[in-house]
């Protein structure tokens, strides 16, 4: 008897989504070991499983009597809110075609899900700012040219066929196309191979089974690991704007000036989620408001610790981020969850850079989210950015040196060994008088090392420069960090 459904339903959809999540799960360092494009810092298969994972967790709230149409709009939302990477990025807007595709139905048939197919190739593609070939775009684009070529009484389980058996076919050439295109030898496409797994899974949850198996194969047969290529950005920089598309589209042209694997896309309420690779992160940063500012430095190393850093200035992104800390701006509860997985650690420190933060980061240590990932949280007695900064400089040396010490322990001893002092100018009162008064209560002797964070204001600035002179007389070595913080005006860090 044939059980093939003749119409895909939210019972069916959320069935697909739980077997598409496990698994990617279970081919997810099968894929980050494919990962040479945009950049080879083998994370692709964990930045899918992530953003599906995001999106599963979101359909799981609107509750079990949610419709198709309903289901599929918060899967969506989830994923792309919980996107990462460049291939959680292109993911989440193939969610995003298909509840757009499925808006207002409670069930889909063949036409449906032929047009679905389609609009996510188009999707994937605007997803980027330059299309590559040999990449899920590829796949995407050859799916939807079979599916749309079927016959009109073409089945639900015809279509997921046709899907699949396009898929494995496109995905077998991804290899020689992107190599083509980077000028380096390639298996498979790791994003291609994900999206190929969707497939495969929902092919089998629509009847489809006399399938072809996914030619994982060639990524047996692939070459050694590949180096990230120079001059294609430092840093991964991600985040959440609200704007028009007008202002999108010129993000977008700003960012492919100064950065690569760049990424802008609308999401819902005017957001678009954005992503680049670049040397500089400030550079990436929009003038419309942001959230989620997330930046990752990609030659950083694996470690078994894993550490985030908060900052409430937007200057210390760079230094923070490239001591091999995940460094999130101002973030919010889910953005510091989202910093704290991003480790890629399950032994994870938060480094607060005020006592807001701090709080903050210990209701995430508790977060169902966090646990459910065999995450540890610890919080460390930081509560500003220059001691933030402190640690993550001691962070860095030590991962230079190979050492196993605990970054909470780094955090303790830094706590006790450097003092720091805030000033604040006034619009009544001389910058020199407010130095002098500061020096009062400063312990450092000549021969000794401070830095000033400079906060955003041009007051500050001027303060900054009166401080750096009066502590140059004494004999005290200075340096200036423009921190853009928004208060104080001045930080002054004696390293101790």
């Amino acid at each position: 008897m044939d059980t093939a459904p003749l119409t895909l339903d939210a019972d069916h959809a959320r069935a697909w989504l739980a077997e598409a999540l496990r698994a990617l799960a279970a081919v997810r360092t099968k894929v980050d070991a494919l990962n040479v494009f945009p950049v080879p810092d083998a994370d692709t298969g964990t930045n899918v499983v992530l953003t599906v994972t995001a999106g599963a967790r979101a359909a799981q709230r609107v509750g079990d009597d949610a419709d198709l149409s309903t289901l599929t709009t918060a899967m969506a939302k989830g994923a792309l809110w919980g996107a990462r990477g460049n291939s959680g990025i292109i993911l989440s807007q193939a969610f995003q075609a298909l509840a757009r595709t499925f808006a207002g139905l409670s069930t889909a048939g063949p036409t449906d899900l032929i047009r679905a197919l389609d609009a996510i190739a188009i999707a994937a593609h605007d997803a980027v700012a330059d299309p590559v070939e040999g990449t899920i775009i590829t796949v995407a684009r050859d799916v939807a040219e079979a599916v749309v070529n079927l016959p009109i009484d073409a089945t639900l389980r015809d279509v997921a066929a046709t899907a699949h058996a396009a898929g494995i076919d496109s995905l077998s050439r991804t290899g020689q196309l992107l190599g083509k295109e980077i000028g380096t030898a390639v298996s498979i496409d790791a994003g291609a191979a994900s999206y190929v797994v969707l497939l495969d899974t929902l092919a089998e949850a629509l009847g489809a089974s006399d399938r072809d198996p996914i030619p994982w194969n060639l990524a047996d047969d692939a070459s050694a690991p590949h180096e990230a290529p120079a001059g294609e950005g430092e840093f991964e920089v991600m985040y959440v704007t609200k704007t028009d598309r007008r202002y999108a589209q010129e993000l977008r042209s700003k960012l492919r000036a100064v950065g690569y694997s760049v990424a802008v896309v609308a999401g819902q309420d005017d957001y678009w989620h954005v992503h680049v690779h670049l040397d500089e992160p400030t550079q990436a940063l929009p003038t419309s408001p942001v959230e989620q500012v997330l930046v990752r430095h990609l030659q950083a190393p694996a470690t078994r610790f894993g550490l985030v850093a908060t900052t409430t200035g937007v200057g210390l992104l760079d230094e923070l981020a490239r001591c091999g800390a995940v460094t999130a701006l101002n973030p919010s509860r889910a953005a510091l969850i989202k910093a704290v997985i991003d480790t890629g650690a399950t032994d994870v420190t938060i480094l607060p850079a005020s006592e807001q933060l701090a709080e903050l980061a210990r209701l995430v240590a508790t977060d169902p989210e966090v646990s459910s990932e065999g995450i540890e949280v610890s919080v460390a007695p930081t509560d500003c950015d220059p001691l933030v900064f402190a640690v993550c400089t001691e962070w860095g040396i030590a991962r230079l040196m190979n050492s196993d010490v605990h970054p909470l322990d780094l955090a303790q001893a830094c706590d006790a060994e450097v003092e720091i002092h805030e000033i604040t100018a006034s619009a009544s009162a001389d910058p020199e008088r407010l130095v002098q008064r500061a020096l009062q209560t400063f312990s450092s002797a000549e021969g000794e090392v401070v830095t000033l964070f400079v906060g955003e204001s041009i007051a500050a600035s001027r303060l900054a420069r009166s401080m750096a002179r009066a502590l140059a007389a004494l004999g005290i070595e200075v340096y200036e960090c423009a921190a853009g913080q928004p208060r104080p005006d001045v930080w002054v860090l004696n390293h101790g």
